[in-house]
């Protein structure tokens, strides 16, 4: 008998994570989901099981706190799951000038998008290797250029990218796939939760996360779901980066606070 295959998903509650979720759960895929929000978790779940026939775990828990990535490792051990898919989604932005920033929030920022999914990677190597597994990390479009006004994310982002790519050959010899998802504008509650008002082109959650999985599968390096998102990667490398930054500060000027 085949043993079911199990992934992983942070910040499962919404967006692309809670995609991500539903599509593993279609294609017969056991899941550990976790978030902060455990309503909307045990919603998701409810609705999983509702629709398939997986097995849903939940663990609530705050990648933003220091020991984050550590207590949501221990809580998978304690399941006795080897995962087969780890796919690092959990992020959010913090818009504003940085000199002006809370620092607290920063760090919460770095200790989600950077540390709790590099610790997370670390952690979960023996499973991947054993199970031969596969590594989603979400970064972003803007992981390719800087951003004022955004400063820490795309610095952020472009972390994960050059990070999973780095990690992507270091992992080959242990039969591990990494993968980056680089989505653009996403109708999700990023913006939102960024404190942004902006009013641009977005894809689908649903949409990104399929050409995240999809991509995974045919394990690939860099996914850049949509056509005009593959273009502007293209452009904003060619360009000199003074002019990308004079760009992107224009744009970012002209954005409201909610």
């Amino acid at each position: 008998m085949i043993k079911p295959k199990t992934a992983l998903i942070t910040g499962a509650s919404s967006g692309i994570g809670l995609e991500f979720a539903k599509i593993f759960a279609s294609k017969g895929v056991n899941l550990i989901i976790t978030a902060r929000n455990k309503v909307a978790l045990e919603e998701l779940a409810t609705d999983i099981s509702n629709s398939y026939k997986i097995s849903v775990n939940i663990i609530i828990a705050d990648l933003a706190e220091e020991d984050g990535a550590e207590k949501l490792f221990v809580a998978v051990e304690k399941l006795g799951i080897k995962i087969d898919f780890l796919i690092n989604n959990a992020g959010f932005g913090n818009f504003g000038n940085f000199s002006t920033n809370l620092l607290l929030k920063e760090k919460e920022l770095l200790n989600v998008n950077i540390n709790s999914l590099t610790t997370l990677t670390k952690l979960f190597i023996p499973h991947l290797t054993e199970t031969k597994g596969n590594i989603l990390n979400v970064a972003s479009i803007v992981a390719y250029f800087p951003g004022p006004n955004f400063a820490t994310y795309h610095a952020s982002k472009a972390y994960v990218l050059s990070f999973s790519l780095g990690l992507r050959a270091d992992l080959r010899k242990n039969g591990i796939n990494v993968t980056v998802l680089c989505p653009g504008s996403t109708a999700t509650k990023f913006f939102t939760n960024s404190k942004i008002n902006v009013d641009i082109g977005s894809m689908s959650a649903r949409s990104v996360a399929q050409a995240g999985y999809y991509g995974l599968l045919k394990k690939k390096a860099i996914v850049v779901p949509g056509i005009t998102n593959k273009l502007f990667a293209t452009i904003i490398n060619i360009i000199p980066k003074e002019l990308a930054l004079l760009l992107i500060g224009i744009f970012y000027s002209s954005i409201k606070l909610i």
